[in-house]
Order: structure tokens, then sequence, then C-alpha cells
């Protein structure tokens, strides 16, 4: 089965837990998949580029059609991010 993909916009500041659902047409739960996340800040259009902001991807977790990540953003004010994932089932 190929790798899938897909991403997310955030928007917050300090550490958090996101909870990304699976879209439905991917039919596949991760519990046993590998799972890589990237991040990257997004500009006032949308656009990834390299701010001041440094992000962290601090741990990665599959659960039932779902995926866990703890980000760092390390700024003091929100900013607008991406998380773009790659699954492997």
């Amino acid at each position: 089965m190929p790798p899938f993909f897909f991403s997310a916009v955030q928007t917050f500041n300090g550490v958090q837990i996101v909870n990304i659902d699976l879209p439905a047409s991917f039919g596949v739960t991760p519990l046993h998949s590998n799972i890589l996340v990237a991040a990257t800040q997004l500009d006032g259009t949308g656009a990834p580029f390299i701010g001041d902001p440094s992000i962290e991807i601090l741990n990665v977790a599959p659960f039932e059609n779902a995926v866990q990540v703890r980000v760092n953003v390390l700024w003091n004010s929100p900013i607008e991010f991406r998380l773009a994932f790659v699954i492997w089932p």
C-alpha cells in the first residue's frame, strides 16, 4: 500500500498536543503505521516560509483513525503553521 500524504493548519504558541483525525478516504487506521510529521510557518497568504519562531515536533503517536502530535512553538504570540504528514500503513 502506498504512503498517504495530508496536512493540517494550526495556530498557537507554546506546547500543545494536537489531535488530527485522518481523512475517511484513507480507509486505514495507523496504529501500527510509520508516521512522519514536519512543520512550517505560514505567512499571511498561507505560503510557507522560515520565520523567526522555532517550531518543534516533540512526540508523534498514532491512534484509531487519528494522529496525536505534541508541538512546541517557541514564540511569544500565536503563529499560523502547517503540519505535513506522511503515513505508511
